[in-house]
């Protein structure tokens, strides 16, 4: 199940089954529905302004709105996440290709930053954030836990290999252990996480693309 952004009638396209769980639940709190919901309609208003969105008006018409500039910008703020994802190993003797799949990790990291940064203004005790709650998390870590569990699912190897070779999109799994890593925010709520941790991606390594 899939949402995609409609290029030529500038729209998002969602299946009714998004307003169900895992991805939102109105019996669960904002911070987990951010988590696991916000950060997919993020993903898709990005696509708006991306390297597919730059060739399209709201109008629908055909034509590049993007200077030569704001290229140059891009790629160069891209550049640590298209390392990243060149970098990620997913089965012996492959890796994911960080050129063909940057449309989709840059919308994965801006999407995940739109929902972090609406969830965040969102509150207006900013001490809340990092209490912990019933499940001895705070709700600054349940939001990144949402955005892991939302994307969980299962694959062969052979899938793998037909999904890392032919498709934009990395596997879920490769998207939860990369995108997280750029945003200062994933520190703050997991504070134990520094230098050396798998978890861990160094400061100038990290993107700013959004």
């Amino acid at each position: 199940m899939q949402a995609h952004y409609d290029l030529v009638h500038n729209r998002i396209i969602a299946p009714a089954g998004f307003l169900n769980p895992p991805f939102f639940d109105s019996m669960v709190d904002d911070a987990w529905n951010y988590g696991s919901f916000g950060w997919i309609y993020g993903h898709e208003l990005i696509h708006m302004i991306d390297i597919g969105g730059q060739q399209y008006h709201p109008d629908g018409k055909k034509e590049n709105w993007w200077t030569d500039d704001d290229a140059n910008r891009y790629f160069h703020a891209a550049w640590p996440l298209i390392v990243q994802v060149n970098s990620t190993q997913v089965l012996d003797n492959l890796t994911l290709n960080g050129t063909r799949m940057l449309i989709e990790s840059s919308a994965d990291l801006g999407g995940l930053t739109l929902a972090y940064n609406a969830f965040i203004r969102s509150r207006t005790d900013p001490d809340s954030l990092d209490v912990p709650g019933y499940d001895g998390l705070s709700d600054r870590q349940r939001f990144f836990v949402a955005f892991a569990q939302a994307m969980r699912g299962n694959i062969t190897d052979e899938g793998l290999r037909e999904v890392t070779t032919k498709e934009d999109h990395p596997w879920n799994r490769f998207r939860v252990n990369t995108i997280p890593f750029h945003l200062d925010g994933f520190y703050e709520a997991f504070p134990d996480i520094g230098p050396g941790d798998p978890l861990y991606l160094n400061e100038s390594d990290r993107s700013e693309l959004w």
